[in-house]
């Protein structure tokens, strides 16, 4: 049952005289509540009930959530309590719940210790700065113990299969038999890892003193950004995913027979990319030393804004292309597929192929493009700074245009679902369409326009 903020008396008292049998209670947000009144509850709803000072002792109570009530400064004891989520800043201290199975005290900054709940199989303890250590729970299988900053170890949890510890003065991690999941972003004393037999998703991005990755033959996932102490990856049989970005040491990559995605921006010493044969999403953005990409039959997104390149193969499923800054490009490829293309500041493009599909066209400071093909499922178009393109082609679907700096446009259609409209510094236009669903326009620098009121 949930009671809305004006069921209370002129104290902020609740009162229930027609459900005395009431189990289940969701008061969340009622901010005028200031106390409420005994009941057979069970599960306790009273999340950012802000003027609530203090909670009844609810002998059966199972689930309580009371995050965000600012005035909570204890809570009492509730012996069956198996759920408890309690952000509340000004908690001390709480008490010993028997049965506790799940605690969420986030951001509890006044919180100094937790007791030792011996059924506890899920601990989120984000931004409880105040802890100095934490206590064996045997039971334990999810930890997010993350910004907690003066821990500096943890205990052996044996059941534990997910730790995130994000940017806290680890200096080593204990050795979980069962962890699949670990995030250790930012934990900046780390010099290495343990070896997980079990390990399917790892993310250590900003682990600057890492130096080496064990051999973890479950990972599925790796994600080592900014990780530039790295010198090489080991052989990950089973990885699908990896984010490498920034790893400034690495000078090549190993062959991975099941990677679907691939982020190596900034890898600047990269001369070239293994052939994966099931790639989907590529990122290679600012590797200055790659001149070509292999065939990938399967690749879907590609993100390449590297200046050496003079090209890109025939990629038959792909369905988004960023390119921008590729100056060497004097023509792309026919994508049969392609939705989204950014091909911004790619000034030696002279003009585009037809791509039937595309929705989205970014062609900003395309300075020699002259003219732009009729595009019929397009939404959004940027061909601002394109200033040898003198018209533009009947876009029956175009929602959002940018054509500021066109010096040479003359005119613009009746693009009739257009919302949102850039023109500024179009010097020759002389007057705008009626537009009737125009929300956004910005026609400054329209020197010649007849009616400025439509500005």
């Amino acid at each position: 049952m949930c009671i809305v903020c004006d069921n209370t008396d002129e104290d902020g008292i609740v009162t229930f005289d027609n459900f005395s049998q009431l189990e289940e209670l969701d008061v969340s947000g009622c901010s005028k509540i200031k106390s409420l009144p005994p009941l057979p509850l069970k599960k306790l709803n009273c999340s950012d009930c802000s003027n609530l000072t203090e909670l009844p002792y609810y002998p059966l109570l199972e689930k309580l959530n009371c995050s965000g009530c600012s005035n909570l400064t204890k809570l009492p004891y509730y012996p069956l309590l198996e759920e408890l989520n309690c952000d509340c800043d000004n908690l001390t201290e709480l008490p010993d719940y028997p049965l506790l199975e799940k605690l969420c005290c986030q951001s509890c900054y006044s919180l100094v210790e937790l007791p030792n709940y011996p059924l506890l199989k899920k601990l989120n303890c984000n931004g409880c700065s105040k802890f100095i250590e934490l206590p064996d729970y045997p039971l334990l299988e999810e930890l997010d113990c993350g910004f907690c900053d003066n821990l500096t170890k943890l205990p052996d949890y044996p059941l534990l299969t997910y730790l995130k510890c994000i940017s806290i003065n680890l200096v080593e991690l204990p050795n979980y038999p069962l962890l699949k999941k670990l995030n250790c972003n930012c934990c900046l004393n780390l010099t290495e890892l343990p070896d997980y037999p079990s390990l399917e998703e790892l993310s250590c991005y900003a682990c600057l003193k890492l130096i080496e990755l064990p051999e973890y033959l479950s990972l599925e996932e790796l994600d080592c950004g900014g990780c530039n102490n790295l010198i090489e990856l080991p052989d990950y049989p089973l990885l699908e995913e990896l984010n490498c970005d920034c790893c400034s040491n690495l000078t090549e990559l190993p062959d991975y027979p099941l990677l679907k995605k691939l982020n190596c921006k900034n890898c600047c010493d990269f001369t070239k990319l293994p052939y994966y044969p099931l790639l989907e999403e590529l990122n290679c953005v600012n590797c200055k030393k790659l001149t070509e990409l292999p065939d990938y039959s399967l690749l879907k997104k590609l993100k390449c804004s590297c200046s050496n390149f003079t090209d890109l193969p025939d990629y038959p499923l792909l369905e988004e292309l960023s390119c921008y800054n590729c100056s060497n490009f004097t023509k792309l490829p026919d994508y049969p597929l392609l939705k989204k293309l950014n091909c911004s500041f790619c000034d030696n493009l002279t003009k585009l192929p037809k791509y039937p599909l595309l929705e989205k066209l970014d062609c900003y400071a395309c300075s020699n493009l002259t003219e732009l093909l009729y595009y019929p499922l397009l939404k959004e178009l940027n061909c601002g700074d394109c200033d040898n393109l003198t018209e533009l082609p009947e876009y029956p679907l175009l929602e959002k245009l940018n054509c500021s700096g066109c010096s040479n446009l003359t005119e613009l259609l009746n693009y009739s679902l257009l919302k949102k409209l850039d023109c500024d510094g179009c010097k020759k236009l002389i007057e705008l369409p009626e537009y009737p669903l125009l929300k956004e326009l910005n026609c400054d620098g329209c020197s010649n326009l007849i009616d400025k009121r439509k500005c």
